[in-house]
């Protein structure tokens, strides 16, 4: 059962940084300033592909629209259009995320958690990422469910921690479906659900994240909750071995060898 310990419960923070020019634009709608509506064009500006805040972004965000907060804090953080400027930033997304903006809410949990540019707060964390996970931000209740897997800033709970990340695993998102195939494969305290454990390494294997494609080949080499299938176990291996996974690669290799042992 050695093999077990490979399903690595990995909670990733992600930076601030991680959101995307298309996060961007998709979270700027119209902004009603003075009677005056702002199409996306004249909040966001792209330049050479640099993205940054046109001025009338930061007057809708002087006038409290969370949109523009938000655009403007990304823009602080990253130094995209205007001088680099984290404390800056925090403060923007504050101001965006007490009107309830769920991507703001989430960044400043990714701030806080990761003591950047502000001191490390893993209660402070917590608060804002479940503000946003309730909202249904699926990397937020990944986020919150690995919190609560590992007692950060929130007293431990290994049934909240599934909560969450079941949560965020039913949105496609894949950490999270991994994370909670290596809960059902652990399963501290109780007996392993394997077959469950294989359905979640299953989804986030298909997205082609290697820890579950190999974690989908050990449970295959086993036959811990699949039908043993040598040749899966090989499959799923070399996909995540391609990857540049050493554990697959060492899995691949160990089933080759014995392909090879055993063939006349």
């Amino acid at each position: 059962m050695g093999a077990v310990a490979t399903f690595g419960i990995q909670p990733v923070h992600a930076d601030v940084d991680r959101a995307a020019p298309s996060t961007l634009m998709a979270s700027v709608r119209h902004n009603d300033l003075q009677g005056r509506n702002l199409p996306l064009s004249e909040v966001l500006d792209s330049d050479n592909g640099i993205i940054g805040p046109t001025p009338w972004c930061k007057i809708a965000a002087k006038h409290g629209d969370p949109d523009a907060q938000f655009i403007l804090a990304c823009a602080y953080f990253n130094g995209w259009g205007v001088e680099l400027d984290k404390d800056a930033a925090v403060r923007w997304f504050h101001k965006a995320a007490e009107k309830g903006h769920s991507e703001a809410q989430k960044n400043l949990g990714f701030i806080y958690a990761n003591g950047d540019p502000v001191a490390k707060d893993n209660a402070e964390a917590a608060k804002w990422f479940r503000l946003s996970a309730e909202q249904g931000d699926a990397q937020a209740q990944f986020s919150l469910g690995s919190m609560y897997f590992n007692g950060w800033g929130v007293p431990q709970d290994k049934q909240e921690a599934v909560y969450w990340c079941r949560k965020a695993a039913e949105q496609g998102d894949v950490q999270a479906q991994f994370t909670l195939g290596s809960m059902y494969a652990k399963a501290d305290g109780s007996e392993p659900d394997y077959a469950e454990a294989a359905k979640w390494f299953r989804r986030s294997a298909e997205q082609g994240y290697a820890q579950a494609q190999v974690s989908l080949a050990i449970l295959y080499r086993n036959g811990w909750g699949v039908d043993k299938d040598q040749a899966e176990a090989a499959r799923w291996s070399r996909l995540a071995a391609e990857q540049g996974n050493d554990i697959a690669q060492l899995v691949f290799n160990s089933l080759t060898h014995h392909k090879e042992k055993v063939t006349p």
